[in-house]
């Protein structure tokens, strides 16, 4: 029989419960103790004497747990008719696979002749002629017989007669246990039934309708159990983050110190070997704590399978009676799974940084940043539509030198401010290519080559480093490049519903783009030829990129934080409403270099600003990080990590103190 030999029996039982974790042997005679921990009944008997505790209980090898031991000691411990049976059953199948190289003989007669077949009634194994006299017998004729083909192939299954047990009344000796009352929580027998268990003040069933009931039930709260345990995988996957972005965050510390070390050389080289020092073993000792978090969850998660696969075990595969008798301690190891509180980690921990010093020449090198802090570092711009002024301030983005781009759809124009704030120059479009002048301009990104993205509805204006349009194109559509500003076709007048409003360029240059009136996002190369397009029903007027190919974005009516992955299936949708001001409406949104996201909101209540507020890349709440702002829209990170928000009028800078 291909594919099956006694290697892969052994493998596949190795692999299962049917060893003792004391002898790790097969089971001889195992007994269940109360926490449910099987052992054979002489490794129990020797791992008392090794206790040498009283007569009177045994603590469980593995767990700990005591357990009363009955007045004629360990082997009147409960046996595990399940792992009996299983050893049964798999004792069979090694019989039968070592037979492929040695026959089996006839149990039947004395002649020795090779067994072709198996009686599942008596246990025999018959060779032709006694296979053909079996079924002649009139007391044999309902016997089912096997082909030992059919039991080495598992197409008829050998099923142990200990799994048909019927346990006697303690009672009466002489009685089967048939019934379980309700009200009493007990098997019992007829004669228990008809004498002290009666209606109305006692409730009987059948021991099989109590055995479905009861799997019902353990099977209820294994399913709690169960997404408790979820809950610890969630906790371990969010530790996962905290070390990637905790060596995210120290590698671009240590990057920050080199920069600066550099730059002063000689004069300050041995400090900037000493901060190293300072926040590797802060690294260090921060994911050491991370991991000894990490490891308790682990550790939690990997108890619990063991709980919920006993307690599956005797769920799946006990007896009816079995079932019921445990129904008590069963429930009591699963319920006490749904306990255990599912711990968080400090955000913090996953947070290091260099701050540098502001003040030139002063010999100070900078700090060592331990909690994640911001203030503001620079506010410019006000209210007007002369150069460097903002009428609506919308959309914002960072080139690579960290110059800011920020479009301004009401004086419809793009202004250009170095870090410091000061004007560099404006983009309106080219008066000699009526196709590049700009109308309303109402979000903006840039790429790694500093090309600038901006969307004019209903189309994407690209220009180069020097403000120039080189092409445009209408999102969505498979041939939509204009080079040069050349009309391709009736473009102008196609997709009347198409309603621009956000754009996001990825670490891959690609191009996402916002069409609140489509309700879809497109995704172009950085030539704007489409990639795909991703339905998105509550796209608005905000989008990002996360990390792992995930589009985030805000929908102020909703007042929610959305992400969806690259085929729109829905990553999580949450509120950001505040318990202090239910009427806060989320605006731009951005994500650092680890991943976490960052969202604008503000207020449509007089008197209340507006804020910025951090999330984890699984949208889990974690600080609001700025406030007192007026009416934020669009915000960026820079190159140095600042924060730049378009706030109507003017532009703030945040950076971590």
């Amino acid at each position: 029989m291909a594919g099956i030999t006694a290697k892969t029996i052994l493998d596949k039982i190795s692999l299962g419960h049917l060893k003792c974790t004391i002898c790790c042997k097969r089971f001889t005679d195992p007994k269940t103790l109360d926490c449910l921990h099987s052992f054979c009944c002489n490794c129990l008997d020797k791992q008392k004497q090794i206790q040498q505790i009283n007569g009177l209980k045994i603590t469980c090898p593995l767990c700990k747990r005591e357990t009363p031991l009955p007045e004629t000691g360990i082997q009147d411990l409960r046996d595990n008719l399940t792992l009996i049976s299983l050893v049964e059953e798999e004792g069979l199948k090694e019989q039968l696979v070592a037979s492929q190289l040695n026959k089996i003989k006839c149990e039947a007669c004395d002649e020795g002749e090779e067994a072709i077949s198996r009686c599942m009634d008596c246990d025999d194994y018959l060779c032709k002629d006694c296979q053909w006299a079996h079924k002649r017998l009139s007391k044999m004729k309902n016997h089912k017989i096997a082909p030992l083909g059919d039991l080495r192939s598992g197409t008829v299954s050998f099923k142990s007669r200990v799994r048909d047990t019927i346990p006697k009344c303690a009672k009466h000796s002489n009685q089967d246990i048939c019934t379980y009352c309700i009200t009493c929580q007990m098997l019992i027998c007829t004669a228990c039934a008809v004498a002290d268990h009666k209606a109305p003040e006692h409730s009987c069933v059948d021991v099989r309708d109590a055995s479905g009931t009861c799997q019902l039930e353990i099977k209820q709260e294994m399913t709690k159990a169960k997404e408790h345990q979820d809950e610890f995988e969630a906790a371990k996957l969010s530790t996962d983050h905290a070390k990637k972005r905790l060596t995210a965050m120290v590698n671009n510390a240590t990057n920050k110190i080199s920069k600066k070390a550099d730059e002063e050389v000689a004069k300050i080289r041995q400090r900037e070997m000493e901060l190293k020092q300072q926040v590797k073993q802060i690294g260090q000792d921060r994911k050491a704590e991370i991991e000894a978090f990490q490891a308790s969850l682990v550790a939690n998660i990997k108890w619990s399978k063991h709980t919920m696969d006993i307690a599956e075990d005797f769920n799946t595969q006990g007896s009816p009676f079995e079932v019921l008798d445990l129904k008590h301690k069963i429930l009591f190891i699963v319920k006490d799974l749904t306990k255990k509180p599912v711990p968080v980690l400090q955000h913090g921990l996953s947070f290091v940084d260099f701050k540098e010093s502001e003040v030139e020449n002063d010999g100070y090198f900078g700090k060592l940043l331990l909690e994640e802090k911001w203030e503001m570092k620079d506010e410019f711009g006000k209210r007007g539509t002369g150069d460097g002024e903002f009428m609506e301030a919308r959309g914002i983005t960072a080139y690579s030198n960290s110059d800011l781009a920020i479009a301004d759809p009401f004086n419809g124009k793009i202004t250009i401010l170095d870090c410091k704030g000061q004007y560099k120059s404006s983009i309106r479009g080219v008066a000699e290519n009526p196709d590049g002048q700009l109308q309303r301009p109402c979000d903006i990104a840039t790429d790694r080559d500093d090309l600038l993205m901006v969307v004019d509805s209903p189309t994407v204006k690209v220009f180069n480093k020097q403000r120039k349009l080189i092409y445009q194109f209408i999102p969505g559509e498979t041939t939509s490049t204009l080079k040069n500003g050349i009309k391709n076709g009736n473009a102008e007048t196609e997709e009347p519903e198409s309603d621009l409003r956000c754009i996001a360029v990825d670490i891959k240059n690609q191009i996402a783009v916002g069409d609140k009136g489509k309700r879809l996002i497109s995704l172009h190369n950085v030539d704007g030829s489409l990639i795909k397009t991703v339905p998105a029903e509550m796209i608005s007027k905000h989008l990002t990129f996360g990390s792992t190919e995930r589009l985030i974005y805000t929908n102020l009516q909703a007042r929610m934080l959305l992400a969806s992955d690259f085929k729109g299936q829905e990553v999580f949708a949450i509120h950001t409403m505040s318990e202090e001001n239910p009427e806060y409406e989320p605006t731009g949104v951005c994500c650092d270099s680890s991943g976490d996201i960052y969202i604008a909101v503000h207020s449509m209540v007089k008197g209340h600003k507006g804020e910025i507020h951090h999330f984890s890349p699984k949208g889990e709440h974690i600080a609001c990080i700025v406030r007192g702002l007026n009416a934020p829209y669009g915000i960026t990170f820079t190159p140095d990590g600042d924060l730049a928000v378009a706030d109507v009028h003017n532009v703030k800078i945040f950076h971590r103190v």
